[in-house]
């Protein structure tokens, strides 16, 4: 079995698989400060005894990098890959600081030229919103970076007098009828058409 982890900004994904089949599939939130311990005790929670032969870490926090390596290390024995531009057959990137771009938007702009060919455009909505570009020759052509909805909705609880802290949620009308349902529909539908243009 292969397991693949995504390190995002404010999740954490994985996924095993057997072959092409998706055996199993979890989420946890993190702030960065996660432990080897920590990791250790969820992976193993998480996965069991499950016999891993490859791991694949894609990750946009470099520390948290080092920890689910040696986490996998550890208790898989297995070495993780953990992927780079340079590890991506027949792909290029266009990018003047390729060394910049994350791996996350990276994966996505490959996998979406594998999968379907190009030319593509690859929406990505964490933390972050990311559209990335990619032609039809495997070039990746750059792409956009704007908050994502958590974010906004944070931001406006944060940074403002008398807005509350709203959780996220599709909003059915695009028009609130208290302060609450404004932020909502404001930051839904907001997300929507920024995605939209």
């Amino acid at each position: 079995m292969n397991l693949c982890l995504d390190i995002g900004n404010t999740k954490i994904a994985l996924a095993v698989f057997s072959g092409d089949k998706l055996i199993r599939q979890a989420r946890m939130e993190h702030d960065r400060t996660l432990t080897h311990e920590g990791f250790f005790s969820y992976l193993e929670k998480v996965i069991g005894v499950r016999s891993i032969k490859k791991a694949a870490v894609v990750s946009v926090v470099p520390e948290l990098t080092k920890t689910a390596s040696g986490v996998i290390r550890e208790l898989l024995a297995v070495n993780p890959l953990v992927i780079h531009s340079r590890l991506l057959p027949g792909f290029k990137v266009s990018y003047r600081r390729p060394e910049q771009l994350g791996a996350d938007r990276l994966v996505n702009a490959y996998a979406a030229w594998k999968l379907y060919g190009g030319p593509a455009l690859v929406v990505d909505i964490g933390t972050a919103v990311t559209w990335d570009a990619v032609d039809s020759r495997g070039v990746f052509r750059g792409g956009a970076i704007a908050p994502g909805p958590g974010l906004l909705l944070k931001a406006l609880a944060e940074r403002t007098a008398q807005l509350p802290e709203v959780a996220l949620k599709r909003a059915p009308l695009a028009t609130g009828r208290a302060t609450a349902e404004c932020v909502r529909s404001g930051v839904y539908w907001g997300t929507v058409g920024m995605v939209r243009e």
